[in-house]
């Protein structure tokens, strides 16, 4: 479930080159051993800011980090201090502010919020440029893949958000949930849930020069109820520009 990649193809006329637009994430559940990140990093042209090293927020149990009131305070103050949660970031991000970090790809091209004390892994080609994974729940997993298409595309070549969103369903055996369409900075963006018997997936779907951003965040369907908020939030924050 949610194992093979697939590609949608679609041809253009007069015979030019078609465009194959690949939308499909591995979903793999592999145990890594837990990682950490200091407050601030840059390498190879990644940007990544926390308020928290990696191991200092893996020491506190993810219950407290939620429900506690002094998480809650603190994520207050973060909102009020980060330009980019106040500069018109999504109600969602900013609700699980405390719990989140600014990611930047310069080479990649996008921005994206990152679970703070995830596990974080390199490219795998054709399956994710950037991944992060739950230290305790390895289901639950944010990815993000870039895939070159041809000059001048955007989203909407691939068809409305209810018609991608069908083919996605039917190219990872999910049923479809919702497929929304919303503008980001000038970009279209489609947002994607399904749903399956054993894993939730929501997907952020974009075009921008030349590229096919495809975001997934996965949990497991027993799960997906307590993580919703995190996960949504993250998909939310995608913007594939700096």
């Amino acid at each position: 479930e949610y194992t093979r990649s697939k590609y949608i193809t679609r041809k253009k006329k007069n015979g030019k080159k078609k465009m194959a637009a690949f939308i499909g994430i591995s979903a793999a559940t592999d145990i890594f051993t837990p990682g950490s990140r200091q407050s601030m990093s840059s390498k190879n042209g990644v940007i990544c800011m926390s308020s928290k090293s990696a191991l200092a927020h893996e020491s506190v149990s993810r219950r407290q980090v939620i429900f506690s009131a002094t998480t809650l305070a603190a994520a207050s103050i973060l909102v009020a201090q980060s330009p980019a949660l106040a500069a018109g970031r999504p109600a969602s991000v900013a609700a699980v502010a405390s719990l989140v970090s600014v990611y930047k790809d310069i080479n990649k091209g996008f921005t994206i919020y990152r679970p703070n004390g995830w596990n974080e892994f390199d490219a795998t080609p054709d399956q994710y440029d950037i991944k992060w994974q739950d230290i305790i729940e390895p289901s639950e997993q944010v990815t993000v893949l870039t895939t070159p298409v041809s000059k001048g595309k955007s989203i909407s070549d691939l068809g409305d958000a209810q018609k991608v969103g069908e083919k996605v369903a039917a190219s990872r055996g999910g049923k479809l949930v919702g497929a929304t369409e919303k503008e980001v900075e000038g970009v279209k963006m489609y947002t994607i849930e399904l749903q399956g018997t054993r894993l939730h997936q929501l997907i952020s779907l974009s075009v921008n020069k030349s590229k096919l951003y495809s975001v997934t965040a996965t949990s497991s369907e027993a799960r997906w109820p307590k993580r919703e908020a995190l996960l949504r939030a993250v998909v939310d924050s995608f913007v594939p520009k700096l």
